[in-house]
């Protein structure tokens, strides 16, 4: 590296350091007998009380199943929609997509309120019609167990698993498919021995991912799993730092051993990427894969389409609404509907402040956010030095940092630092930029790969510097992918609830955790009219950026989408 590339160096070593930072503290902190910022020594108590915890078993055993759980439950619902939606002539299928784009834009905490009031024991609408259906009393689902956190999170993680599986089906190569039905074999028999095994290397990565997601989420969790005592890592750690008094010591032993974990499962996620290299069918000859006729069954597949809706966006929806509109919950005996929890939900500092702080912190990570990792994607593929190569691996250290860790690791970095930013919106700006930059640097590793050199080669040659090749040249072809990353990393701060219960205050504090703190402070019925209107700014959001930007979300998720853009 010489010196006149240094300054193309300067963002990429900053985000190496950023990235280290949470991760050095958090080991500082589990080893450290004091509460942040106070003196103490090191010690190895913290782990020991941590194996000596007799509940640390059923924890692990709680995370372990209720993670894979989901993650089965997503990737089986989601590969038998992708089948439906892309290879079949089902009707429905554009309404569907855009279904499954609709439930992106719903928090993952306001659906798990939803799922409160639909299969809670007793007091759940589900409940108590089975109840006056069959005489079976009112407490046959519950909710609040192991099955009801698979449930949840498998509903919510299944339009992510569909966005992973569906293109290996619509890429399959029709030459083969051709060959196979030529040999004489029926259709049952090309899908399993044809299709089936080339899409595994998707449906495994969606299965890798999805355990991820589920085992580091903390909404379902906390809405869920701390009422049923159904005890993970991440209501760990945070039922730590809750406590009277609160034991940060502890709390970071756990989130070590939730970051193993996690990272055990990101290593295999990405073996799995690179095993799906000897799955590639797309070639110059590759058209489009067949599609299958359903004949009469065309329709009974579009009344599973229905039957999925009405399982699942659409009593989500319309229970909020309808929970909203009273002033108190007795599904036996309703009060009358009245606007009364939107006109609290107003009075409310706390929600005012909080969608303030969420547009701040949102816009300006995902600004920060796409700017460090697009110098890091750059540097990684265009100067392979060794610093390049190490700031790149350090940089994607928080891959395997779930927000609530992230935000524990970040509490003992500043509060024993100089720049008093603890308990600010810039605390979770920066939680959120360390968080995503490795993410979002994945969004543009691809489109670089495919650009070639030439074109910065033959700008040089004309006399243009480094800064101004990236800017009349690499920038404009990277934009769309830089925007897509940006929007990403906008929606999923703006949702965000781990990072936010740890490192907001009262001045600080988000959407998500303002709606967090009056669900757990009896405001509940408040706390659903404002799960209303968050589903309807975020969707506010996301419509005003897709006509800003110009971006066609639709064909985030359409097949004809995909195919259009394929084919430009």
């Amino acid at each position: 590296m010489n010196l006149r590339g240094l300054p193309l160096y300067l963002p990429v070593l900053l985000a190496a350091g950023l990235a280290i930072l949470p991760a050095s503290y958090l080991i500082f902190g589990s080893l450290w007998s004091a509460d942040p910022g106070l003196p103490g020594q090191l010690t190895s108590q913290n782990f020991a009380a941590v194996a000596s915890d007799p509940t640390l078993g059923t924890v692990l055993f709680n995370s372990v199943a209720y993670s894979l759980g989901a993650a089965l439950f997503a990737a089986a619902l989601a590969f038998i929609l992708a089948i439906a939606l892309q290879r079949t002539d089902a009707p429905l299928k554009r309404f569907m997509t855009s279904s499954l784009l609709v439930s992106l834009a719903i928090p993952w905490m306001v659906e798990d309120i939803a799922w409160t009031y639909l299969l809670s024991p007793r007091i759940g609408l589900y409940n108590i019609w089975l109840g006056q259906l069959f005489g079976i009393g009112d407490s046959l689902l519950n909710i609040y167990s192991i099955w009801g956190l698979i449930w949840v999170m498998g509903l919510s993680l299944t339009p992510l698993a569909y966005l992973i599986i569906s293109p290996s089906l619509s890429l399959v190569d029709p030459h083969l498919e051709e060959a196979s039905l030529v040999s004489g074999a029926r259709l049952r028999t090309t899908f399993f021995r044809i299709d089936l095994p080339l899409s595994l290397p998707s449906i495994l990565s969606a299965l890798l991912l999805c355990t991820v997601i589920a085992l580091e989420a903390f909404d379902a969790s906390a809405i869920i799993g701390i009422p049923g005592r159904v005890w993970t890592l991440t209501n760990s750690i945070y039922g730590q730092t809750v406590q009277t008094p609160p034991n940060f010591e502890v709390a970071s032993a756990y989130a070590v051993i939730l970051v193993a974990m996690t990272l055990t499962l990101i290593l295999l996620y990405s073996r799995s990427i690179r095993l799906s290299q000897r799955y590639v069918t797309v070639s110059g000859r590759t058209g489009r894969p067949r599609t299958f006729s359903l004949g009469r069954y065309r329709w009974f597949v579009a009344g599973g389409f229905i039957t999925y809706l009405f399982v699942y966006l659409v009593p989500v929806l319309s229970v909020l609404v309808f929970v909203s509109l009273h002033n108190f919950w007795n599904p036996t005996d309703l009060p009358p509907i009245t606007l009364a929890n939107y006109e609290n939900l107003l009075i409310f500092p706390s929600i005012d402040t909080g969608i303030f702080n969420s547009a701040i912190v949102s816009v300006t990570a995902a600004v920060a956010t796409a700017a460090l990792a697009f110098f890091l994607s750059y540097t990684s593929a265009r100067r392979r030095s060794v610093i390049g190569r190490a700031a790149e691996l350090v940089a994607s250290l928080p891959l395997a940092f779930p927000t609530i860790v992230l935000g524990i690791g970040l509490l003992w970095a500043l509060l024993r630092s100089p720049l008093p930013i603890y308990g600010t919106v810039w605390a979770l700006t920066l939680a959120y930029t360390i968080r995503y930059v490795p993410i979002v640097s994945r969004f543009l590793s691809g489109p670089l790969v495919q650009l070639a050199k030439e074109l910065e080669e033959v700008s040089r040659i004309c006399g243009a510097g480094v800064a101004t090749t990236l800017r009349r040249i690499v920038f404009p072809l990277l934009k769309p992918s830089l925007i897509a990353g940006a929007v990403y990393v906008f929606v999923v701060s703006i949702k965000d609830l781990g990072a936010a219960v740890m490192l907001t205050t009262g001045d600080s504090a988000l959407f998500s955790s303002a709606l967090y703190n009056l669900w757990t402070h009896g405001d509940e019925l408040v706390a659903v009219a404002g799960g209303i209107l968050y589903v309807g700014v975020l969707s506010g959001a996301l419509l005003i950026l897709a006509i800003i930007l110009k971006v066609d979300l639709f064909s985030i998720m359409s097949p004809e989408g995909r195919r259009a853009k394929s084919g430009n």
